[in-house]
């Protein structure tokens, strides 16, 4: 499904604002993360390793676009270089660009003219690069993208890129430097998770090719891209999470179990890595083990709202209701302001028949947002909802 790009956003702001050997701690940015004590790869279940492009080749634009926006550049040098970027970004998404779930290199972006918003920051990037641009990333939360079969669910990110003003302008201190946010629909409802580095960043791109290699079974490829994926970013609970699907779904039960294992005890951001944990240990009958791991996800003490609202989608999807109105409440009690949540929790009421609390929810979420468009969704949500019979 494509939707015409019109609502590319740009926002202007100006800011003071292997192997097995024995653990030993490895060092990512500022986190100690234990090294396994075996090798998290199997590379004898699967095939050789396909071409997989590498990073110069996801930003490689071709050399008729190259001259394109240069010329671009070179005829508006009347506005700083970082607004110029965001114009021509503008003046090529507002007609010809559409929306489109695949994650695209640079170059098929431009030359199809879709992609998706991680498409989008890899078309940004790759023009920043040309002119020597500074850039970086937001992870934001938004609408899920991806949703797999056999009860496994991976929620797509949002990432959205900022733009830098000249470094001459503030070479010391980057965060003082006049930037523009390039976003993709913009809508009000996107909401700022936290800052990612460029390998993260990049990480993504591999994971959501991934994502869609795992979606239409070709687990090698998603094998191999998840390990390239790890190259850039070793503690993505993400990259792991796919390892142990794809090791599930290659009949290698046993190890997916020991990737869940040792990423549960090592890695920031494990409430999906328990949750499909969970999932796994249900699927073998093993339920009481399965009912302590719920009870430790109850008591876990990850205060990101947006964590908990993932996990209750999550739930929702797999048509545990009742589960996903105790994650949904465990989101609103870090963040009472989420009507997203309250929106949740109305639906998941539904599903098991309260309407009177279902209604209730639902009116909660009215009162507090105040968007326009969001209140009239609601309010129509509950109109019909009032005219079931209780």
């Amino acid at each position: 499904m494509k939707f015409n790009a019109t609502r590319l956003t740009i926002l202007s702001l100006c800011i003071y604002l292997q192997a097995c050997s024995p653990i030993e701690p490895q060092v990512v940015g500022a986190i100690i993360v234990a090294k396994p004590s075996y090798s998290v790869r199997y590379d004898e279940i699967f095939a050789e390793r396909p071409d997989i492009l590498s990073v110069d080749q996801i930003h490689q634009l071709s050399e008729k676009q190259k001259v394109d926006f240069l010329d671009y550049i070179a005829s508006h040098d009347d506005q700083p270089l970082h607004i110029r970027i965001a114009n021509y970004l503008q003046a090529k998404t507002a007609v010809d660009f559409s929306y489109s779930t695949a994650t695209n290199s640079a170059a098929v972006s431009l030359n199809l003219m879709e992609g998706n918003c991680l498409s989008l920051a890899i078309v940004t990037t790759a023009l920043a690069k040309l002119v020597n641009i500074d850039t970086a990333y937001q992870l934001m939360d938004s609408a899920p993208v991806f949703e797999f079969n056999e009860g496994v669910v991976f929620k797509g990110v949002h990432v959205r890129t900022r733009l830098y003003a000249p470094a001459s302008v503030s070479p010391d201190a980057p965060l003082m430097r006049a930037n523009v946010l390039i976003d993709y629909f913009f809508t009000g409802s996107e909401r700022y998770m936290h800052k990612i580095s460029e390998p993260e960043y990049i990480a993504r791109y591999y994971l959501n090719i991934a994502a869609d290699a795992i979606s239409s079974g070709d687990h090698n490829k998603a094998y191999w891209l998840t390990l390239e994926a790890m190259v850039h970013d070793p503690i993505s609970s993400d990259a792991f999470n796919h390892l142990a699907v794809i090791y599930k779904r290659m009949n290698a039960a046993a190890k997916a179990e020991e990737v869940y294992l040792y990423a549960i005890d090592n890695l920031p951001n494990k409430l999906s890595l328990l949750k499909n944990y969970q999932l796994l240990l249900a699927q073998q009958q093993r339920h009481i083990e399965a009912k302590k791991l719920n009870l430790r996800i109850e008591n876990l003490d990850d205060q990101s709202p947006y964590h908990w609202m993932h996990a209750a989608r999550d739930e929702y999807d797999r048509g545990d209701y009742n589960g996903a109105i105790k994650l949904y409440e465990k989101a609103i009690r870090f963040a009472p302001y989420l009507h997203e949540a309250y929106l949740g929790l109305a639906q998941s009421y539904y599903q098991i028949g309260s309407l009177v609390a279902a209604k209730k929810q639902l009116q909660t979420a009215l009162a507090i947002t105040n968007r326009p468009r969001t209140q009239s969704l609601y309010q129509a949500k509950l109109t019909t909802l009032t005219r079931v019979p209780l």
